[in-house]
């Protein structure tokens, strides 16, 4: 597992209640959706804090997450 799968791992949980399959698998595919609304999918839930915000900005702020780890971790 690279680093920066490990951060995704980390990172993810930060921001999605639930979610179907693999943390790295559902992230690449929200980084790919088309869809804005959470409503749209079915296979992750993003906390409440998060609900009101669109997937392409909660995609960016787990980007800037994923970031700082792997900046952390020397990467």
């Amino acid at each position: 597992m690279t680093n920066k799968e490990k951060a995704i791992r980390i990172v993810f949980g930060m921001f999605m209640a639930e979610y179907d399959g693999d943390a790295v698998e559902v992230y690449n595919k929200l980084s790919n959706e088309l869809a804005d609304s959470w409503d749209c999918i079915d296979y992750a839930t993003v906390w409440n804090k998060f609900e009101d915000d669109t997937i392409s900005e909660v995609v960016g702020y787990m980007n800037d997450s994923i970031d700082a780890a792997l900046r952390i971790l020397g990467e």
